[in-house]
């Protein structure tokens, strides 16, 4: 496995440490990961923040208690790690929508390592809120795990308006 700092973007601006984006050694981007039997392929340079969130590890295995026999959509799916997870735990259909068409392609590319020619599975490269105003589909378990709205004190009062539309748009989608 080749190790890549990407502190660069990833440590708070106030952090007095130097920050830089480079490979520890090596230098291959093709990397997977392997998490409670599932491949992950993760592009630690180009990817976003780390390239893949382990701290969600737990979040996707509850995921996948909750999935037996359920309609899933995955929200915000990035490299799809809650869908696979809703996959494995036996899922009727899942979806997966990202606004960047890099992220559902690695998505896609995931789903071929661990359920590969399965039909259970969509992806959807658009833009979230739109999505779920214009779908007729209901979903049984919805997954939201947007990118941060507020990374910085001074633009917390816009991210509550887009949690709070959030919220409302994926009421009336269940």
């Amino acid at each position: 496995m080749k190790d890549y700092n990407k502190s660069a973007k990833t440590l708070p601006f106030k952090a007095e440490i130097q920050s830089e984006d480079a490979y520890l050694f090596g230098g291959n981007n093709e990397n997977e990961v392997l998490e409670h039997g599932l491949k992950f392929k993760v592009d630690w340079k180009l990817g976003q923040k780390t390239g893949f969130f382990i701290d969600q590890r737990e979040n996707r295995l509850l995921v996948q208690k909750y999935s037996q026999n359920r309609d899933v959509l995955n929200m915000f799916c990035y490299t799809g790690g809650f869908s696979f997870y809703a996959m494995k735990g036996g899922a009727n259909l899942v979806h997966s929508v990202d606004s960047s068409a890099k992220a559902i392609d690695l998505t896609n590319e995931n789903v071929e390592l661990n359920f590969p020619n399965n039909p259970r599975h969509q992806a959807f490269s658009a833009d979230g809120f739109e999505y779920l105003k214009e779908i007729q589909d209901k979903y049984d378990l919805i997954i939201l795990d947007p990118p941060a709205f507020a990374k910085h004190r001074n633009t917390l009062p816009q991210a509550l308006k887009g949690y709070k539309r959030k919220r409302k748009v994926v009421k009336e989608s269940t």
